[in-house]
């Protein structure tokens, strides 16, 4: 599915529309309804911070193991680069707060569980794995001092450090409990990302 939106053009793959079709209709709890609105809250954060940095964002494109935004060819530096990685997560924290004083001023049970979303999904993102936000704003810091090739290595190996444990821990507890598979699915989500990434597109000046 394709739209325009301002200029950008918006792509959602089926997989991705048929899954979360299916988690919406199905949970009765509002938790996916929250995590996709905090999702478009980190997306835009991204996309402000561009704009701040100059660039125009040409395309966003939505499947089911990835989120890619394409902007224009200008340059950023290093710095402007971290900025942009960082600020989904910034975005989701602000979110937090926010939601949080919602929740305490109006006592209404969805703005709680909204700050909680944001928290988790800032939490996710900022996790040293090279494919989300943490492992980007990691890579890049390491390149002001070690090459692209030098810093990408180091940070696979620490992604690797990091989801061991994840799946370690998310297979006891699906062991224990014999139903919360969220932990797992988790590591193995990020693992597949990892395993079909086969390059790397860090644009710096």
């Amino acid at each position: 599915m394709k739209i325009s939106v301002k200029g950008i053009a918006l792509s959602l793959s089926f997989p991705l529309a048929a899954a979360l079709s299916i988690v919406l209709v199905a949970d009765r709890s509002l938790t996916a309804f929250c995590a996709v609105i905090n999702a478009v809250l980190h997306e835009l954060g991204h996309i402000i911070i561009l704009g701040a940095c100059g660039c125009r964002v040409k395309s966003i494109k939505l499947s089911l193991f990835d989120i890619s935004i394409k902007k224009s060819s200008r340059l950023l530096s290093i710095n402007k680069e971290i900025a942009v990685a960082l600020s989904g997560a910034a975005a989701n924290i602000l979110c937090v707060m926010l939601f949080y004083i919602l929740y305490r001023l109006f006592d209404i049970g969805i703005f709680r569980l909204l700050s909680l979303s944001a928290a988790a999904l800032a939490c996710f993102n900022l996790l040293p794995v090279e494919s989300l936000d943490g492992g980007r704003a990691l890579t890049l810091l390491m390149m002001k001092r070690l090459s692209p090739e030098l810093s990408l290595k180091i940070v696979r190996i620490i992604s690797v450090a990091v989801l061991i444990p994840m799946l370690t821990f998310g297979l006891l507890l699906v062991i224990k409990s014999r139903y919360n598979f969220t932990l797992l699915f988790t590591s193995v989500y990020l693992t597949g990302i990892i395993l079909l990434k086969t390059k790397s597109d860090y644009c710096l000046t």
